[in-house]
């Protein structure tokens, strides 16, 4: 812009080009009214819609199910940013990113690829049949060869006593 100084026409002032926001509508490709005044009216409109002592309480419940609601519907990439986050603590690597199509697929049926129990997502709290990702070989990270689908309990006792030994009490329980 040729100019770098334009005046507010709410409050009158001259302003730096930098205090308007970018509207590609606006000639000048910047509003008309300054950052703060735009603020202030902003503001105003709030008071107006939700006066002090007569906001509406928020849903906690309706949020958290919200939440819920998106994990489920959403499940490898909840999968994904966990396994991301732990791969970056670990320092190990992460490639579930550039196969999201195959992640989603894998997570699809819902069912454990070692036990075939039913996946759910839990709700806060892990339960034997929550749905969990397992690494094949713990050094070689997070890559879509690397990993399972699979239930919590079997993650769990595979990482404690053994993928061999985990199938052997999943078997003896099946029985």
């Amino acid at each position: 812009m040729v100019n770098s100084t334009k005046k507010c026409l709410r409050c009158g002032q001259m302003k730096s080009v930098e205090e308007y926001e970018k509207d590609s509508r606006c000639s000048t490709g910047r509003r008309n009214v300054c950052r703060t005044c735009r603020n202030n009216l902003r503001r105003k409109r709030y008071l107006e819609r939700f006066p002090p002592g007569k906001r509406r309480p928020r849903n906690h419940a309706k949020e958290a199910e919200y939440a819920r609601g998106k994990r489920r519907r959403h499940i490898a990439t909840y999968l994904a940013s966990g396994a991301r986050k732990r791969a970056k603590k670990k320092n190990i690597p992460f490639t579930l990113d550039q196969h999201m199509d195959a992640l989603i697929l894998r997570t699809k049926p819902m069912k454990c690829e070692l036990t075939g129990i039913p996946l759910r997502m839990a709700d806060g709290t892990r339960d034997y049949d929550s749905i969990s990702m397992d690494r094949v070989s713990p050094e070689a990270g997070y890559t879509i060869e690397n990993i399972r689908i699979v239930c919590w309990a079997i993650n769990a006792a595979a990482g404690t006593w053994g993928l061999n030994k985990a199938m052997e009490i999943f078997r003896k329980i099946k029985e």
